[in-house]
């Protein structure tokens, strides 16, 4: 028998069992599997290819045993449970009761103002709820909390406190480059680590592909700073997981400091005209002192076990006490008592492609949904799931103010054009769209009627709700939001308004090219 109709046979069984798993997916939306099953019926070969590297829902198959959502939720679970119990509370008391249980006195601080605000508000307390069961994310106390808009002021105020770490440093990154700006991280990192300080690196291995040289490798390893591949495509099984990135941008220091957004550790953040990248770099980067510092500890130990594989021990963990499972909900107003009187209150999110539900996605559709007045979004892409597209225009429909703001100036074509097919659908339903012209613009943000906002990694995308590991700040702090909102309207004012009639008015072949795109959109 002729081996290569053996080979055919073999081939198409394969295709055809993969196309049947495909078809008994329930988690995965219809027009994922539709798109997949044409993959595998109709490009040969090359197609069975793609699904077995890119394809395989790893809703149903987990990439790693240890999922931060999870293992979080049972760390947790005290805590969850207690303060799912003081929403409860809250809503029924007095705004008088309410002050005297926070210690609030004559005047009350940005926290007491926030608890007033959850208390208050159904919308909040459904938000806050929502990310405490899907991600196991407790709300936490901090002493301060910073926003950063350009590279600069964000590396400037990063390094500071690199520079002052005397326990640990851990940070990860989708990109890390070994340029200006790596060198100069490394040379404050050789200096810590050379005074004892812990150090731990996580690469993508992906993003970090040919940005990070062998030299600079070296010296890490010679001044005993500890680095992972998130990952590793080289690895025996990681051929099957590229796809799946790590996309989180985090940083953490003595367990007190914390950072996340949009930046990553490059040239192209601070000096983006040097190059000639881009004429500037707009993004958005969050600092936080407190309790959220050590929640992101316990989302990068995960992240650090993953990426070797290695046993992980309750002692990896931050030294936060572990949370006695009959917490009470006194002990919650106790947690909320006796700080400054500017803390404020966040919740740190993650998500991943093999997360049980898509917290970050619900987040940001909840959020639409929940919003009464307005809704402001940033973000460098604009690929939203069906589910968060309709919901956009169920608010808008229902009177909401909806401003959207994504970049001008593309680095990647393919998403830059499948954003355009959305804006007939949106504009038509009166949702603003404006893209910013005055350089790359990268912050990924969701603001709604100036009571709450979440800055992180994560992009307004399919890709980054599904395929990658994210990481979010959500806040509750009305003097941050109010930054947020004045920075947003500011970015407005240095963009350009998409016109109702946009996508209808571009060539035929232009919008018949984005069309077939968007067929993608799911994977990119």
């Amino acid at each position: 028998m002729d081996i290569f109709f053996i080979l055919y046979v073999v081939y198409w069984g394969v295709a055809v069992l993969a196309a049947l798993f495909v078809l008994t997916d329930n988690k995965r939306p219809p027009e994922v599997n539709l798109l997949w099953l044409f993959i595998l019926l109709f490009i040969p070969f090359v197609g069975l290819i793609v699904y077995i590297v890119f394809g395989v829902n790893l809703k149903r198959q987990t990439i790693f045993k240890v999922l931060a959502e999870d293992l979080l939720k049972q760390r947790y679970r005290g805590r969850l449970e207690a303060q799912k119990r003081w929403l409860s509370t809250i809503s029924q008391m007095s705004a008088v009761d309410l002050a005297e249980k926070l210690n609030a006195g004559d005047t009350p601080g940005t926290l007491t103002h926030a608890v007033f605000d959850i208390a208050k508000d159904s919308d909040c307390r459904k938000t806050v709820r929502m990310m405490l069961d899907t991600c196991g994310a407790p709300l936490a106390v901090n002493e301060s909390m910073r926003l950063f808009f350009t590279g600069t002021e964000a590396f400037e105020s990063l390094t500071a406190d690199l520079k002052t770490a005397r326990r640990s440093v851990d940070m990860e990154f989708y990109i890390w480059r070994s340029d200006r700006t790596g060198e100069e991280i490394l040379s404050i990192l050789e200096e810590r680590a050379k005074a004892g300080v812990r150090i731990r690196l996580i690469f993508d291995s992906i993003g970090c592909w040919g940005k990070i040289s062998f030299s600079y490798r070296r010296k890490l390893k010679a001044s005993g700073i500890s680095y992972r591949w998130f990952l590793d495509p080289l690895s025996y099984f990681g051929h099957r997981q590229i796809n799946f990135r790590t996309h989180r941008k985090a940083v953490i220091i003595d367990e007190k400091i914390c950072y996340t957004g949009g930046m990553n550790i490059g040239d192209e953040y601070r000096f983006p005209n040097e190059k000639k990248w881009y004429k500037s770099w707009r993004d958005t980067f969050v600092r936080l002192e407190g309790n959220s510092a050590a929640y992101m500890q316990d989302i990068f130990e995960i992240d650090w076990h993953n990426s070797n594989k290695g046993e992980i021990k309750r002692g990896n963990f931050s030294s936060v006490d572990e949370y006695p499972e009959d917490e009470s909900v006194d002990s919650v107003f106790a947690s909320l008592s006796g700080v400054s009187k500017d803390a404020s209150l966040a919740q740190i999110v993650c998500s991943g492609p093999d997360s049980s539900v898509d917290s970050i996605e619900l987040l940001y559709g909840s959020l639409i949904a929940n919003a009464n007045k307005y809704v402001y979004i940033q973000s460098p892409y604009f690929i939203p799931s069906d589910n968060v597209l309709k919901t956009l225009q169920t608010a808008a429909l229902s009177g909401i103010e909806i401003k959207i703001i994504t970049t001008g100036i593309a680095d990647k074509r393919i998403p830059y054009f499948v954003a355009e097919t959305y804006f007939d659908e949106l504009l038509s339903c009166g949702v603003e769209i404006y893209r910013y012209t005055e350089g790359f613009f990268h912050p990924k943000m969701v603001l709604i009627d100036g009571k709450i906002a979440t800055v992180g990694s994560c992009n307004f995308d399919v890709r980054s709700f599904r395929l990658d590991y994210e990481i979010n700040a959500v806040l509750y702090d009305v003097d941050a939001i109010g930054v947020l909102q004045r920075q947003f309207l500011a970015d407005k004012e240095k963009s350009v308004k998409i016109p109702t009639d946009y996508y209808r008015n571009l060539p035929f072949f232009n919008r018949l090219l984005h069309s077939v795109f968007r067929i993608g959109s799911p994977l990119l």
